[in-house]
């Protein structure tokens, strides 16, 4: 019943303004925001961003092919609250925080009349994050795709006990491909 109202809105938009009606898919809107950030945010930024958009199209599945406007405050709750499963409490707000940044673009754009995720709660955040040591199992994942380079790097810290911060990566795309393949455990939360 949905699709079909809109489509009728559409046709009759189109009839008396002479252009289509402006809209997009959940996957398409998405996409194309997070290339834009590529030309206006850092590589390291752009990154994560990648990361987030591409976290919340694989959590919606087949519904990311859905109408923007379908996109639900719900919806994002439970993309939330799924993450929290397997992330703390800020990385969580971090992602939460682009899809806000996203349809807050759409909105400008004409796209959407109003942004879901400016409804969704961000959670608090409880006590400092803990970062625990790699296991052996997942040092070996890192190593398998890390280069001569970084290779030294990782065993340099390994058996110095240096860890390196995040502004001082040297090579954002290969700590994006790690922070992949080795999820670290969350952090005890709380909602707000």
């Amino acid at each position: 019943v949905d699709s079909r109202a809109r489509e009728v809105i559409a046709d009759i938009h189109q009839m008396v303004n002479e252009d289509a009606l402006p809209g997009s898919t959940i996957r398409l809107f998405f996409d194309g925001w997070v290339r834009r950030k590529c030309l206006e945010a850092s590589e390291a930024t752009y990154g994560r961003y990648l990361v987030s958009v591409n976290q919340l199209l694989e959590f919606l599945g087949p519904r990311a092919e859905w109408d923007l406007s379908r996109l639900t405050a719900g919806e994002l709750t439970r993309f939330r609250d799924k993450l929290l499963a397997r992330q703390s409490a800020q990385t969580v707000n971090f992602t939460l925080k682009v899809a806000r940044m996203a349809l807050k673009q759409a909105v400008k754009d004409g796209v959407l009349d109003h942004n879901e995720a400016e409804r969704v709660s961000a959670l608090k955040v409880v006590g400092a994050t803990e970062r625990r040591a790699f296991t052996l199992g997942e040092l070996k994942k890192i190593l398998a795709v890390a280069d001569d380079e970084w290779r030294g790097m990782i065993l340099f810290g390994l058996y110095t006990g240096q860890r390196l911060n995040g502004r001082y990566y040297a090579a954002p795309k290969l700590c994006l491909r790690l922070r992949l393949l080795v999820p670290l455990p969350r952090e005890r939360h709380t909602q707000s």
